[in-house]
């Protein structure tokens, strides 16, 4: 097992991918610290008939 050798080579896409995990990392500091992010997950869809009488 001494003789093997493993070189792993960049993909031609591997820089830009580098540089926006970067950034993404960076936008994860914007964050409000104690905020809790699953207040922006969005509603269930209504059924059309409740919507419908809301309306009334």
């Amino acid at each position: 097992m001494g003789d093997l050798s493993i070189k792993a080579n960049d993909t031609k896409n591997a820089a830009s991918l580098r540089k926006s995990i970067r950034e993404l990392e960076k936008a994860e500091q914007l964050k409000p610290k104690n905020c809790d992010c699953d207040c922006f997950t969005p509603l269930p869809p209504q059924r059309s008939e409740y919507v419908y009488e809301m309306a009334k």
